[in-house]
């Protein structure tokens, strides 16, 4: 379901998605849902095991990804990294609230 070569650092995917996040433009938000969303999904159902109460996180993440542009990491490792971390702060949002 989740190949490595999908997400892989070196996909070019993932510099563009991040460079058109960084400069406002919603259609990289469109690209990042599309081709990311079932991954943090994925990492979200680990920890919170109720579908619907998954995807309620995976649109709050993807919210606060939004809102969190300009903390973008240049890098990719660091970008991916940013967004594992974003996964885990939802996760805490979702248990805290």
């Amino acid at each position: 379901m989740f190949g490595s070569d999908d997400y892989s650092l070196e996909n070019p995917d993932f510099s563009l998605i991040r460079r058109m996040i960084s400069n406002d433009n919603l259609e990289g938000m469109n690209l990042l849902y599309d081709k990311y969303a079932a991954l943090l999904l994925f990492m979200i159902l680990r920890i919170v095991p109720d579908l619907e109460r998954a995807e309620e996180i995976l649109i709050d993440l993807i919210d606060k990804i939004w809102k969190d542009r300009r903390e973008l990491p240049q890098s990719n490792d660091g970008f991916f990294v940013w967004l594992v971390a974003k996964t885990r702060d939802a996760i805490d949002r979702y248990f805290l609230s």
